[in-house]
């Protein structure tokens, strides 16, 4: 055979019906469902009445169009200490585990702003750590008493050190922004000098600017 006509031979088999790859079926055992009977997700419920109840309770933190800060005050009272410590002691320790308690009253003034109230305790510290012997806490705010808990767990104490205490939380709204700008300085007069001062730096600036560049060094 001549080995001119093969070529020819593969170009006539390519092009006959019966030799074109057929397209890949369907699997026909797949029971895809279309897509309008598809399950569609569920739409999330809002309870609106807890957002409403949120909305109204954030509301008392905004003075002027501004949310701002309520001021935390949080009173340590020492009632009564055991030979290892003094009174002065006790003051001493509450500087150095005030932030945690602190921090327990912030978080629930966001929701709770007129929350206030009264948390004592008698705490001991022996070899095993801080231990809770008795409690009280007219705080009712869900996490605030488990929060102080774990914050008395942790307070700074010699080893066989007892202590009985309260602790009186209270706040107030913060400052406005008229009266926080008159606390800082930063009033009407001063406002007029930065802009003045700002005048006279721009003018010392172009004053200082060539009217013609140098030359460059050759």
């Amino acid at each position: 055979m001549n080995i001119r006509i093969l070529p020819l031979l593969a170009l006539l088999l390519f092009v006959l019906p019966g030799c074109q790859p057929s397209a890949p079926k369907a699997d026909a055992g797949s029971d895809a469902k279309p897509a309008q009977e598809q399950a569609k997700p569920e739409t999330p419920q809002i309870d609106q009445e807890k957002l409403e109840r949120d909305k109204a309770q954030a509301q008392k933190l905004i003075v002027g169009g501004q949310v701002l800060p309520p001021v935390v005050d949080v009173s340590f009272n020492a009632e009564s200490v055991n030979e290892r410590l003094t009174m002065e002691d006790a003051d001493r320790s509450f500087m150095f585990s005030q932030t945690a308690v602190r921090l327990c009253y912030k978080n629930i003034l966001g929701y709770h702003p007129d929350a206030k109230g009264t948390v004592t305790a008698t705490i001991r510290h022996d070899e095993s750590g801080v231990k809770i012997e008795s409690f009280s806490n007219s705080i009712d705010v869900d996490g605030f008493e488990s929060c102080i808990r774990e914050a008395l767990s942790h307070w700074r104490l010699p080893d066989g050190a007892q202590m009985s205490f309260s602790l009186d939380f209270s706040s107030k709204p913060g400052p406005t922004l008229e009266e926080f700008r008159e606390l800082h300085g930063h009033g009407h007069d001063h406002a007029e000098g930065h802009e003045h001062g700002e005048e006279h730096e721009h003018g010392d600036a172009e004053a200082a600017v060539p009217e013609q560049a140098p030359a460059a060094a050759e």
